[in-house]
């Protein structure tokens, strides 16, 4: 992620050695990152509620 937003790409190769197996977005990247901060949030409230 800081790659793409410092080199301000919009996609990034993944390789395995050198065979491309895919392309991730920097879409791709933000709708994980959501996702991991909703778990953590979700997580948290569940803690602080279980009273």
């Amino acid at each position: 992620m800081h790659q793409m937003t410092t080199g301000r790409f919009r996609h990034i190769p993944v390789c395995d050695e050198d065979r491309l197996v895919g392309l991730v977005s920097i879409g791709d990247l933000v709708k994980h990152k959501i996702d991991q901060l909703q778990f953590e949030r979700d997580q948290l409230d569940e803690y602080v509620h279980q009273g």
